[in-house]
């Protein structure tokens, strides 16, 4: 198949930008960043490179897809706090105040540290639970260290 001059400049320029994709998932894999909040027009291999390079740095990954509420993602944060957790066509999440404060917070700290600690904290009426992790337990930084000598981590 031929593509035209427009073709395949828009062509290059979309595979410079999953490139980039691919290596800012190297840095939440290796604990460089914390987390990746990436969206576009469907269709365009998003997810396609995000899995991929998820299994190439071989990290352990939960994959949500579709509807995932505030509380959902809180217990299962707690649940699997060294996994990375991928959550992908949840866009009604953008909507719900309750969702984008707790990403805010997971993704953010004011901990200046190299490994940030980032607390989550659900409060009801019925009490309250917290959720500490940092990115101390990252693969690439756990070689020849044994597995009771990290904190927890977690990573979106």
């Amino acid at each position: 198949m031929l593509l035209t001059v427009d073709e395949r400049k828009h062509l290059a320029e979309l595979k410079r930008k999953m490139k980039n994709v691919r290596a800012v998932v190297r840095g939440v894999v290796t604990g460089f960043h914390t987390g990746l909040i990436l969206s576009g027009e469907g269709g365009t291999a998003k997810s396609y490179n995000v899995i991929q390079e998820l299994k190439s740095c071989r990290a352990e990954f939960k994959h949500h897809q579709g509807r995932v509420t505030a509380r959902g993602l809180f217990d299962t944060l707690a649940r699997f706090p060294a996994m990375i957790h991928l959550i992908e066509d949840a866009e009604s999440m953008y909507r719900n105040a309750q969702f984008t404060g707790l990403m805010r917070n997971a993704l953010h700290s004011q901990d200046q540290g190299i490994h940030p600690l980032r607390i989550l904290n659900w409060i009801t009426s019925e009490g309250c639970r917290e959720v500490s992790f940092t990115e101390e337990c990252s693969p690439a930084r756990s070689a020849g260290r044994s597995a009771n000598s990290f904190k927890r981590s977690c990573r979106i």
